[in-house]
């Protein structure tokens, strides 16, 4: 794996990287001043990082249309944590964003495959895994079996505000609406919509992911917050929402057939989503950190303990 990195002072910067990075790693330090030329041409290289130490996030706003415009996934290298938002970095077009957090952990080779598969380029020469025993389908599940899946249990966030803006009688509506559209959200991914409660609903994932990441998807759904209340439930007012992921095993019953049941691990994700999950937050129990996807795993950091489980949870998007 080739990687470019763009920086100030390229002299100065590649210790900590370069320690980070898997063996077999080839990196190469280039001057900015260079960034808009060089991505003119056909580099060597497999993914190319721009250095964001010294310039902020002025810099970064500055040099992303032209990593944007050129064939080179790219990512930001941001060694001190200088940008307040790593969010901004996505909206501009990164595929990965390192941050002190990953610098101090390593970056293993497999996230730098998975930051070419998100930019959707083949990883070439990598040896295909072992394929996984494919999830047979919803419809195909034995009724009263035991199965290990992902729970996500989502909601509006906010109720309280919304319910000072837009009266009672239309957060009614809005949580009637929201359960509807997220249903449709989890079929994307592979889910599907299991059963409500009066503020949220619990979606059940495969234990893999067989397509769209259903933490990818809920970390953009959160980005594009502002743009989804107003097309999709005509809000004039802010809306955000709050999303809590679990790992674990439940009895399967068919939606709307699920009756009473008895699980540690439902009891634990109504729990995590509607006593410690706040506005605008993806949190996840440790037992989901590995449905992470690599590209936004800086984004996350260690969110405490809540009924003796290890809890991750995503930072918060400015507005």
């Amino acid at each position: 794996m080739r990687i470019i990195v763009f920086s100030d002072s390229p002299a100065q910067k590649p210790g900590a990287f370069k320690a980070a990075l898997p063996d077999g790693a080839c990196l190469e330090f280039l001057p900015l001043r260079g960034l808009k030329r060089a991505t003119q041409k056909p580099l060597d290289a497999d993914i190319l990082y721009l250095d964001v130490g010294g310039i902020g996030e002025a810099g970064l706003c500055k040099h992303a249309p032209a990593l944007a415009a050129g064939r080179l996934p790219w990512g930001v290298l941001d060694p001190a944590g200088e940008i307040v938002d790593p969010a901004r970095a996505f909206f501009l077009g990164a595929k990965d964003y390192v941050g002190p957090g990953v610098l101090k952990a390593g970056i293993p080779a497999g996230r730098l495959l998975k930051v070419r598969a998100f930019a959707g380029i083949e990883s070439g020469g990598a040896p295909a895994p072992e394929p996984a025993k494919r999830f047979p389908g919803w419809d195909n599940l034995p009724e009263g079996s035991e199965i290990a899946v992902r729970f996500c249990y989502v909601s509006v966030g906010d109720p309280e505000g919304l319910r000072e803006r837009i009266g009672e009688k239309r957060l009614r509506k809005l949580r009637e609406d929201f359960a509807g559209f997220m249903a449709s959200w989890a079929s994307e991914c592979g889910g599907i919509s299991w059963m409500r409660d009066p503020e949220g609903t619990l979606l059940l994932f495969p234990e893999r992911d067989e397509g769209t990441s259903p933490v990818l998807a809920a970390f953009r759904l959160i980005l594009d917050r502002a743009l989804v209340g107003y097309e999709v439930f005509r809000l004039e007012v802010p809306l955000t929402f709050r999303f809590s992921f679990h790992a674990g095993r439940t009895v399967w019953r068919r939606p709307g057939s699920t009756g009473t049941i008895v699980s540690g691990d439902v009891n634990f994700i109504f729990h995590l989503g509607s006593k410690y999950c706040s506005d605008g937050r993806i949190t996840l129990s440790g037992e989901t950190e590995s449905s992470i996807p690599a590209p936004i795993r800086d984004l996350f950091a260690s969110a405490g303990d809540f009924e003796g489980r290890r809890i991750l949870a995503s930072r918060r998007f400015r507005d």
